[in-house]
């Protein structure tokens, strides 16, 4: 596998214009600068022009880590991530050059989550947020994580010589910290997400297969119906009423961990909640250990 990465990122490299040789294990590639391409656990070199290759996904603590150290350090996300990117401009009729993380402006740092965009800056909320929060004393940006999901339900039944069908499909989101469900954001999901200062990704309380679970009761819940049949009975009509309930072998429930960007701003009166994306002061709290504004 690593030869093969290795290979396909050789070959990149070439169709970007870089004159590259293989030495030992690693690549060394060429144009105006020199960059070593070399795994990670084949030893760090603390070089300029060193990019470290790991098949692993690198967690937020490990990122860091590399970061303070001042390596450049391609885990499996970056990895596709740039392969990616060299096909897209390929396509486009552009180059692709390796970017090294030494690159990114001072203060400044791309993390490679799944993210909705940050539109809303940190100087904008501090001037929407003094009505709630009074005299502001801390704000944050917070990464917190939700399970975007899209689902397809399909429901037949026949009832006293009637087909009843429930059809629908959709998608949604639910925190992975509190479970609230909400509707997903009008923007495009990133594969990486540039922040300025000091963030917080938070940790996933609700692993897979418990948010499946639970959105699949939601949904069922959702699509329930009560229904009122009038059947003639004699010289009179009787009405029923008959429950339709889809069961979990009607619905099929796609998912991904994303996350949404949030501003928490606290301050003399509380701690409000706004949508790094939308600007929006969210009504429910982004995690499950909050005060809540009156």
């Amino acid at each position: 596998m690593k030869e093969r990465v290795l290979k396909v990122l050789e070959e990149i490299l070439k169709s970007s214009g870089y004159r590259v040789k293989p030495e030992g294990d690693e690549i060394v590639a060429e144009n105006d600068s020199i960059f070593r391409l070399r795994y990670l656990d084949d030893g760090i070199v603390n070089d300029e022009g060193v990019v470290h290759l790991t098949l692993r996904e690198l967690s937020h603590e490990e990122r860091e880590k590399f970061r303070r150290l001042g390596l450049t350090v391609w885990d499996r996300d970056r990895i596709m991530y740039e392969i990616g990117r060299a096909v897209v401009l390929d396509l486009e009729g552009k180059r692709w050059e390796i970017e090294v993380d030494k690159g990114i402006p001072s203060g400044s740092e791309v993390i490679f989550i799944k993210s909705y965009p940050v539109r809303y800056r940190q100087e904008e909320v501090r001037r929407t947020s003094i009505g709630e929060v009074g005299g502001i004393t801390d704000v944050r940006l917070k990464f917190v994580p939700h399970w975007k999901y899209s689902f397809r339900l399909h429901h037949v039944r026949r009832v006293k010589g009637n087909t009843l069908e429930i059809k629908e499909e959709g998608e949604g989101l639910m925190n992975a910290v509190n479970g609230f469900f909400d509707e997903p954001l009008n923007a495009k999901i990133m594969d990486s997400i540039e922040v300025s200062g000091e963030y917080q990704i938070d940790t996933t309380r609700i692993d897979k297969e418990d948010a499946k679970e639970k959105i699949m009761d939601e949904l069922i819940s959702k699509y329930t119906r009560r229904l009122k049949m009038k059947r003639e009975t004699g010289d009179s009509f009787i009405v029923d009423t008959v429950v339709i309930k889809p069961s979990p072998k009607d619905v099929n429930v796609d998912l991904e961990l994303v996350y949404i960007p949030v501003w928490e701003v606290s301050g003399k009166k509380g701690t409000a909640f706004y949508s790094a994306t939308t600007g929006e002061l969210l009504e429910m709290p982004a995690d499950d250990d909050v005060e809540i504004l009156s």
